[in-house]
């Protein structure tokens, strides 16, 4: 076998995965409403609070009111962990978890105070939130991923993760860390959230 060099010029192929969760059903769902909810022509003057009484949530709150059903294990598993770290519950809202491994368990959550921090890690986030007609547009739920790390962990091993995930926070091929919280011997680490397909189901 003879190895190819590869030319400075040649630009490679990226591939991204067709996403099949339920996540984009909702985001489906919500970009109908949204499009039904927009008039097709707007007066040339229209009064600021013509559309207060929208569908749609002013204060980031998600858009679905339908959130997936959570096995009830689940749910008491999300109450402890919102219970043993103070001020976590007024920082992100637990929805589901989505997935699990030796070391640690991953959730989903709604960021609650996304609009009140610098949020450069979030490349999606730095666009204009404006509709053409200059409102602003309803929005969804900024999420995030929070990885309970568990505590049989070595605390070496956590704070090694914790670190390098910090020092490359500017690399584009790393997920940044955005906080971490720590209480007695449970770490939680929030990092951004990508719909993504079960690894388990690609082998």
């Amino acid at each position: 076998m003879t190895a190819v060099r590869r030319r400075a010029g040649d630009a490679f192929e990226i591939h991204e995965d067709v996403p099949r969760t339920e996540d984009t059903e909702m985001m489906v769902e919500s970009e109908l409403r949204t499009e039904e909810a927009v008039p097709e022509e707007v007066p040339e003057e229209v009064p600021d609070d013509k559309y207060a009484d929208s569908e749609y949530p002013s204060d980031g709150s998600s858009l679905t009111s339908e959130e997936p059903e959570v096995d009830s294990g689940v749910q008491q598993e999300m109450d402890r962990l919102q219970e043993v770290f103070p001020g976590f519950r007024n920082q992100y809202r637990l929805i589901k978890r989505i997935g699990e491994g030796t070391f640690s368990t991953v959730y989903k959550a709604e960021d609650l105070l996304y609009e009140e921090y610098d949020n450069d890690w979030d490349v999606d986030g730095h666009h204009d939130d404006r509709d053409r007609y200059g409102r602003m547009k309803a929005r969804a739920g900024r999420f995030v991923a929070v990885k309970k790390i568990y505590v049989t962990s070595s605390p070496s091993r956590i704070f090694n993760e914790l670190e390098l995930l910090y020092d490359l926070r500017n690399s584009p091929a790393v997920c940044p860390l955005i906080t971490a919280f720590r209480s007695t011997d449970q770490v939680l680490a929030v990092l951004p959230y990508f719909r993504h397909e079960d690894f388990r189901d690609y082998f």
